[in-house]
């Protein structure tokens, strides 16, 4: 089950049961113990003072009492307790089973809203990156060159990298589209209400630093697409795959360009080089 509610009227009716069929178990042993203690032989009690002796006697009178009537308050008690942890605890399983009922509505009702990108959609997408960063020199052969192929094949392999690095606390999903919007991984925390959200880009060269703003601004739009409609926290990464010849460069560029841009506060950028992707091949 989710998270009981245990600010519930039933919850405390629970624990109030339970205490009041502990206690007169433990009042039972007192008794039992205390019955012992307060025996004393008739010569003790002869040697002692009048004054003493009534004391002694007062003493006797009020556990007569009490042992002779507290069984029946104590039944009383471990009755009462029982019907209150019966009771408690058949209203709370109850609310606890509604709960998770509409729970279970709300969470399948978010995955419809979550669709798989079409295979022309990932295509396209992946092709659009590509087409807007590559240098001159690939310009004319970027099909011939194998540059969408490779920028797919690492966008897998990544994805494969973060699934298996979170397949514990995540549920990972992979070119999804929620209200039309796209998104390369989609990490839901199994846990908590904060999700990871990342964006992929295989860029063989530095872009502008327009570009990167541009790229900075729909995540920013994604990710407030991904909260307005699944109602959940998230945290954008922005991943960026480059050569190990332009990765220092990346580095130094993404590290500025986020210094002058406040909105990308709460984006992690992480720049790491084609050949340690490979690697995982």
């Amino acid at each position: 089950m989710e998270k009981l509610q245990y600010d519930s009227f039933y919850k405390f009716l629970v624990s109030l049961g339970t205490i009041l069929i502990i206690s007169p178990l433990l009042a039972l042993y007192f008794l039992v113990n205390s019955s012992n203690a307060i025996l004393m032989e008739s010569d003790f009690y002869n040697a002692l003072t009048s004054s003493s002796q009534n004391i002694v006697n007062k003493r006797e009178g009020i556990l007569s009492f009490v042992f002779k009537y507290s069984p029946w308050f104590l039944i009383a008690v471990f009755i009462l307790g029982i019907l209150a942890f019966l009771y408690g605890g058949y209203k709370w399983f109850s609310l606890q089973k509604e709960l998770d009922q509409q729970i279970k509505l709300k969470t399948k009702e978010q995955k419809n809203i979550v669709e798989n990108m079409s295979p022309p959609e990932i295509f396209k997408k992946t092709n659009a990156d590509v087409q807007d960063i590559k240098t001159p020199k690939e310009a004319n052969k970027t099909a011939q060159s194998g540059v969408l192929l490779k920028a797919l094949s690492l966008e897998d392999t990544y994805y494969q990298m973060v699934k298996e690095k979170l397949k514990k606390k995540y549920s990972v999903r992979q070119n999804v589209k929620i209200n039309h919007m796209e998104y390369d991984i989609v990490a839901r925390s199994k846990f908590d209400n904060l999700d990871s959200l990342y964006e992929i880009k295989y860029w063989t060269k530095v872009p502008s630093c327009k570009k990167f703003q541009n790229v900075i601004r729909a995540l920013e739009e994604r990710g407030i697409n991904y909260e307005n409609t699944m109602k959940r926290n998230f945290q954008n990464y922005l991943v960026i795959i480059t050569t190990e010849s332009q990765c220092s460069l990346m580095k130094i560029s993404a590290y500025k360009w986020k210094q002058q841009m406040d909105l990308i506060k709460n984006i992690n950028i992480e720049v790491i080089s084609e050949n340690d992707i490979e690697k995982e091949l």
